[in-house]
């Protein structure tokens, strides 16, 4: 299966359990969406490249135990601060926050599943409400593409 697709399980499960549509692989906007604007990052087991600056919800499947976890984006950003990220020194662009079934993630778990989809809106109402945070992504989001844009610049005056 690979790495790439080893969600793919979680993510079908996440819409059959909530009526969310799963994205196109690779979408940049998330692996899937609620109500058509409640954009999800869905990981299995292990918080991997997880991207705060996104502000997605997050819902995490430990398929082991077949328990669920959700978490809102600012949450996402308060896990972020005195951390560097994963694959960059940069948090807000990629970091690894660890495997779900650490005790620090108990308090998002979502006992019942036929909660699920109100708690990925509570989850979003709440980041959404927290408007310092939701600021703090988008312009985070817009200077790493200014920078993008900045060091394509650069590697163009590069001799070939």
């Amino acid at each position: 299966m690979g790495i790439t697709n080893t969600g793919v399980d979680s993510e079908e499960l996440l819409c059959s359990y909530t009526g969310a549509t799963l994205l196109p692989r690779g979408d940049a906007l998330g692996d899937a969406v609620l109500k058509g604007d409640i954009f999800i990052e869905v990981k299995k087991t292990t918080l991997n490249q997880t991207r705060p600056n996104k502000y997605n919800v997050m819902v995490a499947h430990d398929n082991v135990n077949n328990n669920w976890y959700v978490i809102s984006p600012d949450e996402i950003i308060r896990m972020t601060k005195g951390r560097r990220g994963q694959h960059t020194p940069d948090p807000m662009t990629c970091i690894g926050l660890g495997k779900i079934t650490a005790k620090k993630f108990e308090k998002f778990m979502v006992a019942d599943v036929s909660k699920l989809e109100d708690e990925i809106v509570r989850a979003y109402c709440k980041g959404q409400n927290n408007s310092s945070f939701k600021a703090f992504a988008a312009h985070h989001k817009e200077e790493n593409e200014k920078r993008l844009i900045e060091v394509q610049a650069g590697l163009e005056m590069l001799p070939q």
